[in-house]
């Protein structure tokens, strides 16, 4: 039986670029893109004597959004030269405009009853709602590098 392998990236493009603006400046940016990964999703849930039984999509069936970000920073490194050691200085931002990449999603119960209490799945009245869970949204960051 074939099916996508978990990793499989049918795409998987990176773009960087530096630019020398001055002596003492370089700034950069990188801009990356990746089909999203392929899951297994559960499809259906059934109580069959007490016990749940879950269906699931075929192994791999289903791709999570594509993953895709763009980091720009900017180095500093002073023109005087110190004799003991160098140093530079630099200024980033990891995913500039924040996109809330999948990196897992799970699945949660939910049902309320017409009295505002929750239900359970045995009663039949509770649905699986998916969430996704992301990480890393835009970050900024200094760093000070030395050399001695």
């Amino acid at each position: 039986m074939e099916f996508p392998a978990k990793y499989d990236r049918r795409h998987d493009l990176s773009i960087t670029a530096t630019h020398k603006l001055s002596k003492s400046w370089v700034l950069s940016g990188v801009f990356v893109y990746a089909t999203g990964n392929s899951i297994t999703l559960p499809t259906e849930r059934y109580v069959i004597g007490g016990d749940v039984y879950t269906q699931y999509t075929s192994r791999n069936g289903f791709r999570m959004d594509p993953y895709h970000r763009m980091d720009i920073g900017a180095t500093y490194t002073p023109s005087k030269k110190k004799k003991k050691f160098k140093s530079s200085w630099n200024f980033s931002i990891y995913n500039v405009y924040s996109r809330k990449n999948p990196y897992f999603i799970y699945f949660a119960l939910e049902g309320i009853d017409e009295n505002g209490e929750n239900q359970n799945i045995q009663n039949g009245n509770v649905e699986p709602k998916a969430y996704q869970v992301s990480i890393f949204p835009i970050l900024p960051s200094i760093t000070w590098n030395f050399n001695f």
